[in-house]
């Protein structure tokens, strides 16, 4: 009966969502992002975009991020993606005038984002420099043509 119950389980334990701890432990000024995507049916109509930024003291004017990349790697032994990301602090913005000199809190993003397919059964995992937070969109195909 035990050898029974434990068949019937077997299928349902490899379904399960792959734990974030097999991959490697952030470098130094690094940190470790892990996106945990909800299953959904028909998850081949997903896909998910990957954006990254900063939280910075700012004025009235457009500001974004310079330069940045993200690099794709294969966890070793396992087959399973992960991202690397890196940018550094310099920003762009628009030179307009602003009419009160007082500051916000913005969130100030890089020109780069990454669109990975949607997989509910691995996290999305990333590392970024400290600092830089990653923020992530679900998109759905609703219908399509093809297009001759």
């Amino acid at each position: 009966m035990k050898k029974l119950i434990l068949l019937l389980l077997l299928p349902l334990l490899s379904l399960s969502a792959i734990k974030d701890d097999i991959y490697p432990k952030a470098e130094k000024e690094m940190e470790k992002h892990t996106i945990i995507l909800e299953e959904k049916e028909k998850e081949e109509n997903y896909m998910v975009k990957l954006k990254f930024g900063r939280e910075k003291l700012l004025d009235c004017n457009n500001y974004f991020l310079l330069g940045g990349k993200i690099e794709e790697k294969i966890l070793e032994g396992y087959g399973y993606n992960y991202y690397i990301f890196n940018g550094k602090d310099e920003m762009g913005s628009t030179k307009m005038g602003c009419s009160v000199n007082t500051k916000t809190q913005k969130d100030v993003f890089y020109n780069v984002e990454e669109i990975i397919r949607y997989n509910s059964k691995l996290p999305v995992v990333i590392y970024a420099p400290k600092g830089v937070f990653v923020d992530y969109a679900v998109y759905e195909k609703i219908a399509g043509k093809k297009i001759k």
